[in-house]
């Protein structure tokens, strides 16, 4: 009697690995069009597949897993493009990342304390409107990666100058403060920071990864 139930057990094992390998042939040979994916959709539902999204430094995944043991059974991962453009809409708490005039990501950002009107002086903190440039990358900055925005110009330091005042200086992208990364669900609901742009940590590695130097960065009101 145990012979048998092993033998059932065995036989079991061996349609389930046969059925598995076959769906992921079968399901790798699938384009993701419209009707590919419905279709594909419609026979994970069948044999309990889920999907999840997976984010890399470079890339992000859709993996495709077993319902039941969270195994997963194969991805596809698309590497995010390099952006030629990076725009800032203050007002709205958004930094867009684009390429060829089309925008590929969207992320809510953080701004200055005082985030409304152009940054005049050090100590305002104020974030700059206007065009600049990402002109370095910072790995090891006080926050998770920083890349430099080339505040002051030379119109902001004349201006600056005109005043009588430091126009301040080191504006950046970047992402929490290091050690507190864990907070962002906290500090990103408001307006924290001298007059950088900040994101989270998982953003930050996106936009690291997206953005060569230099870069253009148009900082909208």
């Amino acid at each position: 009697m145990k012979k048998i139930i092993l033998l059932f057990i065995l036989i079991y094992l061996l349609c389930y690995v046969v059925f598995v390998n076959l769906s992921v042939l079968r399901y790798n040979e699938m384009d993701f069009n419209k009707n590919g994916f419905i279709e594909l959709s419609e026979a994970f539902q069948a044999i309990d597949i889920g999907t999840r999204e997976v984010k890399t430094d470079d890339k992000i995944c859709t993996e495709y897993f077993c319902l039941k043991d969270g195994i997963t059974i194969f991805d596809r991962c698309k590497k995010l493009p390099y952006a030629d453009l990076v725009i800032v809409n203050k007002s709205r708490r958004e930094l867009y990342l684009s390429k060829n005039r089309k925008v590929f990501r969207t992320y809510h950002v953080s701004l200055g304390a005082n985030p409304k009107g152009h940054k005049v002086q050090e100590g305002d903190e104020k974030t700059p409107e206007g065009d600049y440039t990402l002109d370095y990358k910072k790995p090891n900055s006080s926050f998770f990666k920083a890349i430099h925005i080339s505040y002051p110009n030379k119109k902001d330091i004349e201006k600056a100058k005109h005043l009588g005042v430091n126009p301040g200086g080191f504006i950046m992208i970047h992402g929490q403060k290091n050690h507190f990364g864990w907070l962002s669900f906290l500090t990103q609901k408001f307006d924290w920071t001298n007059g950088c742009i900040a994101v989270t940590n998982e953003e930050m590695k996106e936009i690291w990864q997206s953005v060569n130097v230099p870069t253009p960065i148009k900082i909208l009101p």
